[in-house]
Parts: C-alpha cells; sequence; structure tokens
C-alpha cells in the first residue's frame, strides 16, 4: 500500500488503517548509502565506453577534455537518482537547452526582441530575438526570418537592386 492508501513505513510515521501508530512507526528511516562512483553504473559505463573510444586519452581531440566533460555531466546525472522515466525527461530537456532550443514557441512580445539596428545597419528596423539568436525581425518580431534556414527566400527592396 502507498501512502495515499494508507501508510507502508515508507516515510518513518506508519499508522494502521484506523490512524494508530504501528511498530513501524518508533524505526529510524533508513539513511541511503552515499552515492559514489565505484558504485555508479552509469558512470563506470560511461567511463568504460569513454576509454574504449579514446575520449580520455590525453592525445584525443582537447587532451581528453572532451570525454572529462562528458564524465563531470554523467556523474551530475548519475547523483541525481532519476527513475527511468525522469531519466528520459531530464536528457530530453538537457538535450533542448544545451542546444540553445527552445521549449515554448517564439512570441512577439517585446521582452522576446532586442533592438540591433545599430550594430546591424543603422539605416532600418531590425530585431533579434533574445531566445533564439538566429531569428530577426523588422518589425518588432510580428514577423521574423531565420538567418539559419538555408531555404528562406531573400526579397532584396529596390534600393539594393539598384544598378549603379
Amino acid at each position: 500500500m502507498g501512502c495515499n492508501d494508507g501508510c507502508d513505513g515508507c516515510c518513518g510515521d506508519s499508522k494502521d488503517l484506523v490512524g494508530q501508530p504501528t511498530e513501524a512507526a518508533n524505526v529510524e528511516p533508513s539513511v541511503p548509502e552515499p552515492w559514489s562512483k565505484e558504485k555508479s553504473n552509469l558512470y563506470q559505463h560511461a567511463k568504460r565506453e569513454l576509454t574504449f573510444a579514446g575520449l580520455l586519452s590525453k592525445d584525443s581531440d582537447y587532451n581528453g577534455m572532451l570525454g572529462e566533460a562528458a564524465l563531470d555531466l554523467i556523474e551530475v546525472f548519475a547523483r541525481q537518482g532519476h527513475s527511468g522515466c525522469s531519466a528520459g525527461l531530464t536528457i530530453q530537456l538537457f538535450k533542448e537547452l544545451a542546444s540553445f532550443k527552445n521549449l515554448t514557441p517564439i512570441t512577439n512580445n517585446p521582452d522576446e526582441w532586442m533592438d540591433v539596428a545599430e550594430a546591424y545597419n543603422g539605416k532600418e528596423a531590425v530585431w533579434q530575438n533574445r531566445r533564439c539568436s538566429s531569428l530577426f525581425s523588422n518589425n518588432g518580431g510580428k514577423t521574423y526570418y531565420d538567418i539559419d534556414d538555408k531555404k528562406r527566400e531573400i526579397k532584396l527592396s529596390a534600393e539594393h537592386t539598384k544598378k549603379d
């Protein structure tokens, strides 16, 4: 039984079905063993794979720093003690954030856009999105274009197409 159905003693405040303390109420809750690299299957797996791939070696790219950086992230993740479900969700969320992806759609909220006209060319209105740096707008975010979108059509104004 879980705490919603009656307590099973997991929180140290055990009561029977009518609310009377049980014997388990007098038992100190067990303290989990401290996390250690040596006992973490995930950490050991990651270290083994990075070693086999040569990514911890000083003669690998960036003198082994990439492997060490990945191992540091694995340690933080392993220390958090995720279940199977929360582990997958956390990995997915971390991947999005570490890749500078947005978790919610871009809006035309003025707080999301900064005026960069002076730095850009100083002649026309240009805003850049604070949440996605490849997005630019000429009307404060009401419409925008992505400079990383290779399929984007560039429409030049008459001024840009004049021949001198």
